[in-house]
């Protein structure tokens, strides 16, 4: 009777065993269920460590956002205050929280919608540090040199949503079409003038500018490059059009950022006996580009895609 008894007492204490480690072995496995994994990734403003696939995410500029719908992630808040490009025009809905403005963010709004992830460009970078108080956040942009800095923000973007694979099928993709664009426009030299209208004013862009791209990538040649002396940075150089007309481009970029604005456009300020003497209005090659797109979303995979048809 005692062996039967130590018998039963093993049995038992063995199954209590068996439940207290399958206790733990489940209290374990929902804490590893709870534990993201994440990424450190570097970026403008210095080192930052994310969750991958962050959920809740604040994109504070056009161009961010474009890259991060390509890519699916959870947006929660974009900069509804200012003008949403046409082709991010879902965006404009009421599921989305307004974040404030492109170059003014409403920290109370991005608080309440507890980001896992807050993405800005140059534009708040005065802002970052005040904003990385709230959630993690990293600083993007392309400068004036677009392809690679495209290409690294879109590989970093990948390395956070863990999407490497879509992305690089995209790139390669681009960098097809990029090819095909520059034996084109290389087959002769394409004098070309990229111009920004603003009003009243006129500024033209060379191949060190924001627009560089035209000239250093798609291989059109810029007739004036006075960036590399006059406005430099990024940044265009004022001229009037007499400077067009003694240039003489047979080719005429033109992004429109009054228009953007709601103000005078480009085509009646351009449309005078100056330019009209000039070898691109007597050929028709006076090319309106998205103005949106290259003003204020640059740096996306659709934007780009869109700068590339164009």
């Amino acid at each position: 009777m005692l062996k039967k008894v130590k018998g039963l007492v093993g049995v038992m204490i063995a199954l209590v065993a068996l439940m207290i480690v399958t206790g733990c072995g489940n209290e374990n496995g929902e804490a590893q269920a709870d534990e993201r994994e994440t990424v450190e990734v570097e970026h403008l403003s210095g080192t930052t460590t994310v969750n991958v696939n962050p959920q809740n995410v604040v994109v504070m500029d056009f161009g961010p956002l474009d890259a991060l719908h390509f890519l699916g992630a959870d947006i929660v808040g974009v900069p509804q205050s200012s003008s949403i490009p046409a082709h991010l025009s879902v965006f404009e809905g009421s599921e989305f929280a307004n974040t404030g403005s492109l170059s003014e963010p409403d920290f109370e709004a991005i608080f309440e919608m507890e980001p896992e992830l807050i993405v800005i460009g140059g534009r708040l970078v005065d802002y970052y540090e005040e904003l990385s108080e709230i959630a993690p956040t990293i600083h993007v942009g392309i400068g004036t040199d677009y392809m690679p800095g495209f290409e690294s923000n879109m590989r970093l973007f990948a390395e956070i949503f863990d999407k490497q694979d879509e992305v690089e099928a995209e790139l390669a993709s681009i960098a097809e079409r990029v090819e095909e664009l520059y034996e084109i426009a290389t087959e002769r030299d394409r004098e070309t003038m990229v111009l920004l209208v603003n009003d009243g004013n006129i500024s033209n862009f060379g191949s060190q500018s924001r627009f560089g791209i035209i000239f250093n990538t798609f291989g059109f040649v810029p007739v004036a490059d006075n960036d590399l002396t006059g406005g430099g940075g990024g940044g265009g150089e004022e001229i009037n059009f007499e400077f067009i007309l003694e240039h003489d481009p047979e080719y005429i970029f033109v992004i429109d950022r009054g228009a953007i604005l709601g103000h005078e456009g480009a085509s009646d300020l351009l449309d005078n006996e100056l330019v009209n003497g000039t070898r691109a209005a007597q050929n028709g090659n006076i090319i309106s580009l998205n103005n949106q797109v290259w003003h204020t979303a640059p740096g996306g995979m659709e934007s780009t895609s869109i700068m590339i048809d164009e």
